[in-house]
């Protein structure tokens, strides 16, 4: 298998993860090709056991005349893939593509060149079809000319529909987060391909090694013993995830109790980031992933005030890590689990956050968590659905399906 991903990747390093993973649990010979940014020429290395090829790429946006916004371009990912496929072929093996996210100029260009040569996997990691912009837009036209004619957002919703469907059209198997995706990828564009429910999986293993005794943890984290310790991954701040939210959450959860917040990820705004330190959140940028598990498991509760434009980005991973590690959830995401009566075991849905009166709700279950006095064990759930092993056997049959059809 090779896994591959449209842009030079933090922390989380989904591709290595999903080889390793893949590699450990079910016996496959995986590797890495993945786009790098400051590069000049290739770079071929061993990460964890993985040999990672890593191509030069570019970013480029508005001053480029290239785009509207600044993106990645790896002009040599494509052919770099299909001449990893041809090595592996001579080798006896039967090579499958793993791209990790389908939406992006990079992902485009891969399944418009590679996708009909190699057979593919795509997996999405929370991007919503891009006909919706259009839609979206109708509420906040830009021009004049739209608030008279809303046909235009229309016709261009239509012409997107079909430029995914033409794109999307040799994949053979898609794994989505969330029922509306699949159903999209279905029913509207009527592929052909496979459409599965399936996320990133957790690793166990990194799970159980991480000390479970919250006293003692944030005796070594320098954490306080007498403040309920809320924590957040992901972007620094994140619209969709509703992380700008945080600061007012705390302060409104600091009336009734002593709060302490923790915020990890990439700092996408360090003003934010910085009026978040000034209203006592703790806030880290880029932690690694085995530090950021000791954070959570020495937390009372995840929080993910989430707005409803999230909702194809699914559970979330580490809501599910928090699951693992039996860290109560509050977020509107736990509306994907795949068994709606797990929600209890593994902490509290609310509504999305789209307004005054959703965070207002968002801030009453947090407080109801924090109050105690219900037990949750979401680590059955993660074993049960999410743990790699499960994902790993799951990819290792639909690889044995892909590379017997070519």
């Amino acid at each position: 298998m090779i896994n591959t991903i449209h842009h030079t990747e933090g922390l989380d390093e989904w591709t290595i993860q999903t080889a390793l993973q893949l590699s450990r649990k079910g016996g496959v010979e995986a590797e890495v090709v993945r786009p790098k940014t400051g590069l000049s020429g290739i770079r071929i290395r061993e990460v964890r056991g993985i040999t990672v090829h890593e191509l030069p790429s570019l970013m480029v946006g508005p001053r480029n005349g290239f785009n509207r916004r600044l993106v990645e371009f790896t002009p040599s990912l494509p052919r770099y893939l299909l001449k990893r496929a041809d090595a592996q072929r001579r080798l006896g093996y039967r090579p499958v593509l793993f791209l990790h996210e389908y939406r992006s100029y990079n992902s485009y260009n891969i399944l418009r060149r590679v996708s009909g040569n190699v057979p593919t996997i795509a997996q999405h990691h929370g991007t919503y079809p891009t006909f919706l912009k259009f839609l979206f837009r109708l509420k906040r036209p830009r021009k004049l000319i739209h608030r008279v004619s809303p046909v235009y957002y229309f016709l261009k919703a239509q012409l997107e529909n079909e430029r995914e469907r033409r794109i999307f059209s040799k994949v053979r198997l898609f794994r989505v987060l969330n029922g509306l995706e699949q159903f999209y990828l279905s029913k509207i564009l009527k592929l052909k391909g496979i459409v599965a429910i399936g996320t990133m999986g957790v690793d166990l293993d990194e799970i159980d090694a991480v000390e479970k005794d919250k006293m003692r943890l944030r005796e070594e984290l320098g954490l306080p013993r007498d403040k309920d310790v809320l924590i957040y991954l992901g972007n620094i701040p994140d619209l969709s995830k509703g992380s700008d939210l945080i600061p007012r959450i705390i302060h409104e959860l600091n009336k009734k109790r002593k709060v302490l917040m923790v915020m990890a990820g990439f700092i996408k705004d360090r003003r934010f980031a910085g009026y978040a330190r000034s209203r006592g959140i703790l806030v880290f940028d880029r932690l690694p992933h085995r530090a950021a598990l000791k954070y959570l498991a020495a937390a009372d509760a995840y929080i993910l005030p989430a707005r409803s434009v999230y909702y194809f980005g699914g559970i979330g991973v580490a809501a599910l890590e928090a699951m693992a590690l039996n860290v109560p959830v509050v977020s509107p995401t736990l509306i994907h689990l795949p068994e709606i009566s797990n929600i209890e075991s593994v902490g509290l849905h609310v509504p999305w956050c789209d307004d005054d009166e959703g965070l207002k709700n968002f801030i009453e279950v947090t407080n109801s968590v924090l109050d105690g006095g219900c037990r949750f064990n979401g680590r059955e759930v993660i074993e049960k659905y999410f743990s790699w092993g499960i994902i790993a056997r799951s990819l290792v049959r639909d690889l044995g399906d892909l590379s017997g059809q070519g």
